[in-house]
């Protein structure tokens, strides 16, 4: 009989940083496909000041993102920018209609968790949408 996974304590210092996708980004992995049995992968991703993720999709997954610092603005495919502060939650659904991205409001970092359902805590694909000329 195969030992099944137990529960995981992952405390700030057990976190591995990720090399960023989107400059002027900082990505701290709290679970991803280290952690035995995780079937979702996330963490913290913070966007230095005045900075932008761009409008981007994943395949197969939605995302799950709560603002935990700072200000700004989720943008969405239609061209819409909604404030955001901490405690606020945006859900991104799977596809290219559920492109976003975040803009930084201020000086201080914009700080994101973040989680995806992801079988064995592999990492989603990204798309990301290019700015028209």
């Amino acid at each position: 009989m195969t030992a099944l996974p137990k529960a995981s304590y992952l405390p700030p210092t057990a976190w591995r940083s990720r090399e960023p996708r989107v400059p002027g980004t900082t990505v701290v992995l709290a679970i991803d496909e280290f952690v035995p049995g995780a079937d979702v992968y996330g963490g913290i991703n913070s966007l230095e000041g005045f900075g932008t993720i761009p409008l981007h999709w994943h395949d197969d997954v939605g995302e799950i993102q709560y603002v935990v610092a700072g200000h700004g603005f989720m943008l969405d495919v239609d061209g819409n920018e909604r404030p955001v502060r901490p405690h606020d939650v945006v859900f991104s659904p799977a596809g290219p209609s559920g492109a976003h991205g975040f803009r930084n409001a201020s000086s201080v970092p914009l700080v994101i968790l973040f989680f995806y359902p992801a079988a064995g805590g592999r990492s989603p694909s990204m798309h990301i949408i290019e700015s028209p000329a």
